[in-house]
């Protein structure tokens, strides 16, 4: 069964092929390294069972954005992309030391998605009133990977390869502490060390694709590849490499669409994916029964 489910996205992914050639290169290769750079946060997201941080993400990540154009203009030691990261990463970190706590994660991650977007709406509305930026602000909440420049592309695909190179060597390790966290702290794993460069990751390809794929579409590619692939697949490299496969199938599937009906190309890909898991899911439900 895990054989034939990677043989037939393979063959699912070849056979779009024909079709992809006609597409510019730039707006294909703009949403391959999304795909492949969400589809490799999504197992370790399923692995460590922190869904809870894969809907926060997104919040901090436009609160990151917003309040990092008024710092760079404030303080302009950084540009505004780098104060994005470092704040976006310093919200992860606080919300992962909550729930270290003992804190409730739905409980964190409820306050911390009712703090972020209102917050937010404050730091959008007055960065659109007092400053003047080199790109749409809307394009961060509704995404358009057609209109990546090539800084964006270049800065995108970087970042997909980095994430791509940590997630293949910590991805093992994480697995084994969603198992059993205890005995892995009793064999010495050092799991700050661990929940510190997950929770870096996230931050950093949440604030570096936003612009890309956009507010909405950050939840479905973060949290469907992974579960869709559960669903067929087990064991944790057969789910690794089947995320990475169904997020790039998706949302090549998903762009095709976008081109041929004239939408939106980042709700389109969000159609597909969801129309994906909920055929995957009916199929499960009924071989189950």
């Amino acid at each position: 069964m895990k054989n034939t489910t990677l043989m037939l996205l393979m063959l699912s992914l070849l056979s779009i092929i024909p079709v992809l050639l006609s597409v510019p290169y730039k707006w294909f290769l703009t949403v391959f390294f999304s795909s492949v750079l969400y589809g490799a946060l999504s197992p370790l997201i399923s692995a460590r069972r922190i869904y809870f941080l894969a809907a926060e993400a997104p919040h901090t990540s436009l609160l990151s954005i917003t309040a990092g154009i008024i710092l760079s203009n404030t303080f302009p030691i950084l540009d505004e992309f780098y104060w994005a990261i470092l704040l976006s990463t310093f919200l992860l970190y606080l919300i992962g030391f909550a729930i270290r706590l003992g804190f409730d994660p739905d409980i964190v991650t409820s306050a911390a998605i009712a703090l972020t977007a209102s917050a937010s709406v404050i730091a959008v509305a007055y960065v659109l009133s007092k400053y003047s930026i080199k790109y749409n602000l809307w394009s961060v909440i509704l995404g358009d990977p057609l209109l990546t420049t090539a800084e964006d592309l270049y800065i995108l695909a970087c970042i997909s390869l980095i994430v791509l190179c940590i997630t293949l060597y910590i991805f093992r390790i994480n697995v084994y502490i969603g198992v059993d966290t205890d005995y892995m702290k009793l064999h010495g794993v050092r799991l700050n060390l661990y929940d510190a460069i997950l929770f870096a990751i996230i931050g950093v390809a949440s604030v570096a694709l936003l612009k890309i794929v956009g507010f909405v579409l950050e939840h479905v590619l973060l949290l469907l590849p992974s579960i869709i692939a559960m669903n067929f697949v087990e064991g944790s490299n057969q789910v690794f490499a089947t995320s990475i496969l169904l997020a790039v199938i998706m949302s090549m599937v998903g762009l095709i669409v976008s081109i041929h009906l004239n939408i939106a190309p980042a709700g389109s890909i969000g159609l597909t994916a969801f129309l994906f898991y909920a055929t995957t899911y009916c199929v499960t439900v009924k071989k189950g029964g």
